[in-house]
């Protein structure tokens, strides 16, 4: 196990250490130790990041209430642990990438006073997230058994896998949600404001706790996922209606008409992709599983994106426009 945390360190020197030193230095940034508190950039770092530093979110707070409620569950940590880490996957991926890359655009509109395209920019990219996390959440949700029985081996079981699934699922179903929330939020860090998301955080948090509470004690650990859901769907709605109401970005220029062609897009491609992969013969290997998800993935794309295409959506063109850059 002393092989994890060491493959982590290692990771974070050469990934966010030095690959970022490596490409900062390329652009002719020179680093030059200094301790001056009372400098207005400094000031104004502490400003934005302190209550960063100090508070916690929905986002943030999730995997330990999960976790503490799970653990009157027997193995319930290890397998919402699995169910989230696989989840967290694709978000990562997706999520991270889009809020890291749109802070210092927001941050430029802002800075020039373009109201209109500060709104019209930070909803069309909460748009596309949730049209594509409509489109991928089908694909998770319809391939979840063969993805989570790559999982099994050791003290974990088939009929942990099985279980497993079903929090993977849940999970599934707030995939567009849990990106989307990333970009309201950086929109505040790009106008300056960041005690606002965190105060809305902090209270969404700990009014969700009972709600983890009622869920678990009435359902079981399944309760858990579907709190979670509530909790960051309730949090992105905040943050949507915060940023609304303080003129900063309007809730009319989202999408509306691409969001529906990707949810009806996201119901026949996991329609395609079940009965694609239930067409084929039960597996019961690592090996077969793989064959079953490339061939649901195929079945899925076919469909999802076939859809898009004879609805109309700009998606495709976008997600092939980013693709080439």
């Amino acid at each position: 196990m002393y092989s994890l945390p060491v493959g982590v360190l290692m990771g974070v020197l050469a990934g966010p250490g030095l690959l970022n030193m490596y490409m900062a230095f390329r652009t002719g940034l020179r680093y030059k130790f200094g301790w001056t508190v009372n400098h207005p950039a400094f000031r104004e770092w502490l400003r934005l990041n302190l209550p960063l530093m100090l508070g916690f979110t929905i986002g943030q707070s999730d995997k330990w209430i999960l976790g503490y409620f799970a653990s009157a569950d027997l193995g319930g940590i290890s397998r919402l642990t699995v169910a989230k880490s696989l989840f967290n996957a694709p978000l990562n991926i997706v999520g991270a990438a889009a809020g890291a890359a749109s802070l210092p655009f927001f941050a430029s509109l802002h800075a020039k006073g373009k109201a209109w395209d500060f709104s019209t920019s930070v909803s069309r990219s909460v748009s596309r997230l949730l049209a594509f996390g409509a489109l991928l959440g089908a694909w998770m949700i319809a391939l979840a058994p063969w993805l989570l029985d790559l999982f099994r081996g050791g003290s974990f079981h088939r009929t942990d896998a099985a279980e497993t699934t079903q929090y993977f699922t849940i999970f599934s179903l707030t995939v567009g949600i849990w990106a989307a929330q990333g970009i309201y939020a950086r929109a505040f860090y790009a106008a300056g404001n960041a005690r606002t998301p965190l105060v809305a955080g902090s209270l969404i948090t700990v009014l969700s706790l009972p709600i983890y509470k009622l869920l678990f004690v009435s359902q079981g650990t399944i309760g858990l996922p579907i709190a979670s859901d509530i909790g960051m769907t309730a949090y992105t709605v905040a943050l949507a209606v915060l940023l609304h109401k303080r003129r900063l970005v309007s809730i009319a220029h989202l999408e509306w008409g691409e969001l529906l062609r990707s949810v009806a897009a996201g119901g026949g491609a996991l329609a395609a992709a079940y009965f694609a992969a239930h067409a084929l013969p039960v597996t019961r290997t690592h090996s077969g599983d793989i064959v079953v998800v490339a061939v649901g993935s195929v079945a899925w794309f076919v469909a999802g994106f076939g859809m898009l295409i004879l609805t109309g959506s700009k998606l495709p063109r976008q997600l092939l426009r980013r693709g080439k850059a």
